[in-house]
């Protein structure tokens, strides 16, 4: 075993076979064009401690591993690489692993016996496939906002399995990317098309790999799901593929999206406008919002009852117009219109008769002559013939004109694990409040804050105690209201 307790600059390539690394403290300088090679199963790179630059790698050029990554720094290890490359090309499984994450600038798997990860990692330019799979087990792969996945194939492709059945693990890819309104063509190389009409902003994608299990029925061993705070009157599209080991054994003529607006507790079923089984894709128009999606097959009571195509208002001589329209309706008898101060407890402002059963665009108008002072918020809500209703999207319009600086809220990090962050600007009341509330209203945590002499501020919430799932957050601070969606992982 080679141990590294000085500095190691490499200004030429090495080999080193049958060997290990174990990198107590030593900065490793990889050139441009030069390679660090470790062969030979037992070739591990083992990193025991890293501060300031060294117990750390400076990699332009390509350091080629056949045994396994792992980091055990008490901080995650960050490879200082420009153009370098990480390659796992041995000849039996590989793992990456550690007391710590690692962020890699770029690597490539190259072996057809594959890798699995043990920790967390991230990569913030290139994810290459070239052969053999990228098992997540129960971990992340973080591409931040600049990284990608390149040459994915059936054979060389990212899952989740538990170490033995695959769709039974619960790893991600999470990246963060600024939707503005145009087409996205497989974005960062996640297997998903987007098209929108509306700027997004920074918005959350996770893919996962897990099978979903409903009703009865399985969903495919892929999913996505979608977190932004800015979803007001989009009309999206999206195209969805998969491979076909991904498919759990279904039919694809069969497929239908499955949609989730809580964070995966409750699913309901909406048809694609195409299925394209050669090119292993369906895809759907007249997205209103974007939340969790993932393919299977049809289940008992989940198809929706309408096809909400928008849902928007505006605001004319303090009267808010309000708009929606259908592009088709099942069994639908009536819909109400419902309003709110606080995002939480809502009144019904006006009731409209549906279109029955129809296949064509249906379009839907009302006026709220009195909006409330501050924010408004609206909320849908359509009725069957036999009494069964369901809720869609929270909007929130408003007639209010101001000239003084808006308090800026944001929270991170979304989705999280125990701990929210809420970042407060151009705060100038001397209170504030935030409650929680689940997927039905109910409140499950509330912070207060009195006598503040400050304009800016973090507040932290210890949420570690609610199960996984979506939430919301209103904030609320002298006449400024603001609601959003949280998601615990």
């Amino acid at each position: 075993m080679k141990t590294l307790i000085n500095l190691l600059f490499l200004f030429s390539s090495l080999l080193l076979n049958a060997q290990g690394i174990i990198n107590n403290g030593a900065k490793i300088i990889v050139n441009s064009n030069n390679y660090l090679k470790i062969n030979g199963a037992a070739g591990n790179y083992k990193n025991q401690y890293a501060y300031s630059n060294n117990g750390r790698i400076i990699t332009n050029g390509t350091l080629s591993l056949q045994g396994n990554w792992i980091n055990n720094t008490s901080v995650p290890l960050n490879l200082l690489s420009t153009n370098g490359t990480i390659v796992f090309n041995g000849s039996t499984l590989q793992s990456i692993n550690g007391a710590s994450s690692t962020y890699f600038k770029n690597i490539s798997i190259d072996n057809s016996s594959g890798i699995f990860l043990n920790s967390n990692i991230s990569v913030s330019n290139n994810l290459k496939m070239l052969k053999g799979n990228f098992d997540l087990r129960n971990y992340v792969i973080n591409l931040g906002t600049t990284g990608n996945i390149l040459n994915e194939y059936e054979n060389s492709r990212i899952k989740a399995s538990d170490g033995k059945y695959e769709g039974a693990g619960t790893g991600s890819v999470i990246i963060i990317k600024n939707i503005t309104s145009g087409a996205y063509t497989n974005f960062a190389g996640l297997g998903i098309d987007i098209i929108s009409n509306f700027d997004l902003g920074n918005v959350t994608i996770e893919r996962k790999h897990t099978v979903t299990n409903y009703k009865g029925v399985q969903s495919i061993s892929r999913s996505f799901n979608f977190i932004t705070n800015n979803d007001n009157s989009i009309n999206a599209t999206i195209r969805m593929y998969y491979f076909d080991n991904e498919i759990n054994g279904q039919n694809e003529k069969e497929f239908v999206f499955w949609n989730s607006q809580d964070g995966g507790e409750n699913w309901v079923v909406e048809n694609p406008t195409t299925i394209d089984i050669k090119n292993n894709y369906i895809e759907k128009t007249g997205i209103t919002s974007l939340t969790r999606f993932t393919i299977g097959a049809p289940f008992a009571e989940g198809f929706l009852p309408i096809d909400l195509i928008s849902f928007e208002g505006k605001c004319d001589n303090n009267v808010i117009a309000i708009k929606w329209a259908t592009a088709s309706e099942s069994n639908n008898d009536f819909f109400t219109v419902e309003r709110s101060a606080d995002a939480i407890n809502y009144t019904p402002i006006a009731i409209v008769k549906g279109g029955g059963n129809s296949n064509t665009t249906l379009k839907y108008e009302i006026f709220d002559k009195n909006p409330l002072s501050t924010e408004n918020f609206y909320r849908l809500k359509q009725t069957d013939f036999d009494g069964n209703y369901k809720y869609f999207a929270v909007k929130s319009f408003d007639c209010i004109e101001t000239t003084e600086p808006e308090i800026i809220l944001s929270c991170y990090p979304n989705p999280f694990n125990d701990i929210v962050n809420f970042n407060v600007n151009n705060l100038d009341e001397n209170s504030m409040q935030i409650k929680i509330t689940d997927v039905l209203g109910r409140e499950v945590s509330n912070k207060k804050l009195n006598d503040l002499n400050e304009n800016s501020l973090e507040v932290k919430m210890d949420l570690s105690k609610l199960k996984s799932g979506a939430y919301y957050y209103t904030f609320t601070s002298g006449s400024f209201i603001k609601s959003g969606k949280i998601i615990k992982n």
